[in-house]
């Protein structure tokens, strides 16, 4: 992978790469792990597809990054991040997140867990300020 540090690097590729997604599970060449447990995507710790808190979380030290080393690039990832989860995640419904979501929108595991929600809670109120 070829890593275009003046964009925001890494992470912004992640993203471009994948349509705004980034993968629960890469390759050592970073290549999305794709059929990573595809048979077992309700695996608590290593399921398939994407997480919802790992979506938010991201945005959340992407936002705490910022005070140390501030790039241009950091809110606005941020904020990709955050919204691609609440736009994919968001029951509303049952009014809460979904933990987990395959690449055609469709939801794969309901359970709610306390980590999602403590880390969407975060990320929201760093982008609020």
């Amino acid at each position: 992978m070829c890593i275009d540090h003046e964009r925001g690097g890494f992470i912004n590729q992640l993203l471009d790469d994948a349509g705004a997604l980034i993968w629960e599970h890469y390759h050592s060449d970073w290549t999305p792990g794709s059929e990573y447990n595809k048979e077992d995507p309700r695996h608590l710790f290593k399921p398939y597809d994407y997480l919802t808190g790992h979506f938010v979380e991201w945005a959340k030290l992407l936002l705490i990054l910022r005070r140390y080393r501030p790039e241009d690039w950091h809110v606005e990832s941020a904020e990709r991040l955050f919204n691609t989860a609440m736009e994919r995640a968001w029951d509303g419904e049952g009014q809460g997140v979904h933990y987990s979501f395959a690449p055609d929108g469709g939801i794969l595991d309901t359970d709610r867990y306390y980590w999602v929600l403590s880390e969407m809670i975060a990320a929201a109120a760093l982008l609020a300020l």
